[in-house]
């Protein structure tokens, strides 16, 4: 499941792993994780993780347990989990924080704007952003190319 919540949310690991369920909070839209801290808490604002229906499905599949506030358990070693994850898939250089990476550039294709990729991943700096754009290279490189090919198909007026 907190492979997925990855997959799903663009969250760190380790905001996943060090939240509690008295910072989530279900809503009709998903829900919203609200992390007092954090890895960028220097601003002393909140990160906020938010939660598709289906990420919030999952969380709420989750059983809570006597004595445990946070999500999850400690005890499981997710790099271990990770390894045999991308050994059953057939990846090798993938990592578990490149997940974040591909849920950021899939919000870039999808035409949502820096600031908003920053403010969803929780990023401070728009800096911190702007390093997900390359990615997008082979994207626009595939449109303008479609374009050209329109255009240069066109019939001659002459």
């Amino acid at each position: 499941i907190l492979i997925m919540l990855c997959a799903l949310t663009g969250a760190r690991v380790g905001e996943l792993t060090s939240t509690c369920w008295a910072d989530i909070e279900f809503n009709d839209a998903g829900g919203v994780i609200t992390l007092w801290r954090h890895k960028t808490d220097r601003t002393g604002k909140p990160r906020r993780i938010y939660l598709s229906r289906e990420a919030a499905l999952l969380i709420k599949q989750v059983p809570q347990t006597d004595g445990q506030d946070t999500v999850f358990r400690d005890r499981i070693d997710y790099k271990k989990v990770w390894a045999r994850v991308k050994k059953r898939v057939g990846l090798e250089d993938f990592h578990l924080h490149d997940l974040r990476h591909n849920f950021a550039t899939r919000l870039l294709a999808q035409g949502k704007g820096l600031d908003e990729v920053g403010m969803i991943l929780g990023h401070t700096d728009s800096q911190t952003t702007r390093r997900y754009a390359h990615l997008l290279d082979d994207t626009a490189f595939e449109a303008v190319e479609g374009i050209s090919s329109e255009l240069m198909q066109l019939p001659s007026s002459g």
